[in-house]
């Protein structure tokens, strides 16, 4: 790579905007993730208890500190030396939000205290932290920096990460599908692992054919739904990246789609196949584990006996020469 001057990482309003919105996108993406995980995590379970509430509160405090330090930090990174000015454009929504209930609740005087904290105190802290979350994640961003890294050094105008900025608007639509299968595919191949390692241990298994069926099957399934995706989404970017070919505007359009939406699906489908087939799988005998003890203790007595044997026949030939 040629010399870089520090004209050229100067970013432009419009890198600086298309890097501030990435990082709002990006945080946004993590909250519905979470928000997603929380509801199923609480699916069935009344909240309203006391123990359950703080916990959920905290759960939420930890979630929100995440979601605004991520975005500053994208932000930041993708901004060059405007990481932390990036930072607060990308968080300005929650920082305003925060900043008007703050005010609106000054004239609230019969408010609810929670013990010694009034609520204006505390949307005061949370204002505070919001900040100094996005200060930090702008300064790190900016920090981490490096221009070597950098697909958008002569298209900072157009591009972030190698790719026209205001596409942005609607990657979500790849990106979402995307996370949510490779969610979907790594719990799948956890699984794989577990079912193996469950046959191992449970001699009555052995000799079933499902499960043998299932073992040279269903793992190279979990596995091969991981390569679609991975696949899918490293020619998606490159059909995205701005210049990397030549192909017509409507060629690039399919294959967007084929590539960004389509590989996701297919690899949601195969790893949610491997899910379903490891659930579907025979039990074993509910105690065919004392079978596994067994045969673990006799394999160890074999080798510390062969281990102790071989001690024994080698002070026997050092004896020899003595």
């Amino acid at each position: 790579m040629s010399k870089i001057n520090d004209r050229a990482l100067e970013p432009s309003w419009k890198r600086l905007i298309g890097a501030a919105l990435l990082g709002f996108l990006f945080g946004g993406h993590i909250f519905n993730a979470f928000e997603y995980a929380r509801n199923e995590m609480y699916k069935g379970i009344n909240i309203s208890d006391d123990i359950l509430l703080n916990i959920d509160t905290f759960v939420g405090v930890i979630m929100w500190s995440i979601v605004i330090f991520s975005a500053a930090f994208v932000a930041g990174i993708f901004a060059r030396k405007k990481g932390i000015l990036a930072a607060l454009i990308a968080n300005f929504v929650y920082i305003i939000s925060f900043a008007a209930i703050f005010i609106f609740s000054s004239f609230q005087y019969q408010a609810r205290s929670f013990g010694i904290f009034t609520p204006q105190i505390l949307l005061l802290f949370f204002l505070g932290s919001i900040v100094l979350l996005t200060l930090l994640g702008g300064y790190l961003g900016e920090f981490f920096y490096s221009p070597n890294r950098d697909l958008d050094i002569n298209n900072d105008r157009f591009t972030v990460f190698g790719i026209r900025w205001f596409h942005y608007f609607w990657l979500g639509l790849v990106i979402m599908p995307t996370l949510t299968s490779l969610v979907v595919s790594a719990y799948a191949i956890v699984l794989a692992i577990l079912a193996t390692f469950y046959h191992i241990v449970r001699p009555s298994l052995w000799l079933n054919f499902i499960w043998g069926d299932y073992l040279m099957w269903i793992p190279s399934v979990a596995i091969m739904s991981v390569v679609v995706l991975w696949y899918g989404f490293l020619h998606f970017w490159e059909i995205m990246c701005y210049k990397k070919n030549e192909m017509k505007w409507w060629a690039r359009v399919a294959l967007a789609i084929f590539y960004g939406i389509g590989a996701p699906i297919l690899s949601w489908l195969l790893a949610f196949w491997a899910i379903e087939g490891t659930y579907s799988l025979p039990k074993p005998h509910p105690n065919d584990w004392i079978i596994s003890l067994v045969v673990i203790f006799i394999g160890t007595s074999i080798y510390i006996f062969s281990k102790v044997n071989e001690f024994r026949k080698s002070r026997n030939i050092l004896s020899t020469f003595k």
